[in-house]
């Protein structure tokens, strides 16, 4: 997907393409299909199941369990389309977000996001991931930002967005993004019990910010000499 959205920014006036035409038009440029089924290990399978029974125990997963049920059951609407008879998505621990910024020797900023979403959710969801100021943005002047977590509540304050506003007025990176991730938790997690998230923040100077809500991250950095540096918890 990440090359499809390369291409159009290339190849295009437009900023956003979705559904059966952006499948065409990847295949026009003939970009690979990834399989849609992978073999799971054993101790994949039994994560998946106790995150499955987790996530449907309280929450809104729950409730979005019964309705992905309501919805696609063959016994409500009779036979269902190849994309709809899957099983429900794999759940958070296994379909992570994989995200990165750059900056080059001109000054130019980059950012990309590639999401496995959420548990159960309903075809047709759309995420932080894809939103241009939700779950990424780039600006040469002010910054970069990768997004990962629950890309509802990220997309509900447009959180890459305010950390590169942040950044332009003058604010660190590492500042910029603890403020509006305090914000995120203080607006919506507390208020709601869920919405955590990690970013990646990277600065037309050079300087940088990794920060996330949760006890660990998976991230890692390189400044264009040296080895890279790999880490799962972040200040």
């Amino acid at each position: 997907p990440i090359s499809a959205a390369r291409l159009v920014l290339e190849k295009t006036a437009h900023v956003l393409l979705i559904g059966p035409h952006a499948t065409r038009f990847a295949r026009h440029f003939k970009l690979d299909r990834q399989a849609g089924h992978h073999r799971r290990s054993a101790q994949a399978s039994a994560r998946r199941n106790a995150l499955r029974e987790a996530v449907t125990a309280t929450g809104p997963q729950r409730r979005m369990l019964h309705l992905y049920k309501a919805i696609f059951s063959p016994l409500s609407h009779g036979p269902l389309h190849s994309e709809e008879q899957r099983a429900p998505r794999r759940g958070q621990g296994e379909g992570e977000t994989v995200g990165a910024v750059a900056l080059d020797r001109r000054g130019t900023l980059a950012a990309g996001t590639s999401t496995g979403g959420i548990a159960y959710m309903l075809p047709g969801r759309v995420g932080d991931s894809p939103l241009i100021g939700c779950g990424i943005y780039a600006d040469n002047e002010a910054g970069a930002v990768s997004m990962t977590g629950l890309g509802e509540s990220i997309i509900r304050i447009a959180v890459a967005k305010e950390i590169t506003d942040r950044m332009a007025l003058g604010a660190s990176p590492t500042t910029a993004t603890r403020l509006v991730l305090e914000k995120l938790d203080r607006r919506i997690r507390k208020v709601e019990g869920f919405g955590a998230a990690g970013a990646l923040v990277l600065a037309p100077d050079g300087h940088f910010a990794i920060r996330h809500t949760t006890p660990r991250m998976c991230a890692g950095y390189w400044t264009g000499t040296g080895q890279p540096v790999v880490a799962d918890r972040f200040p």
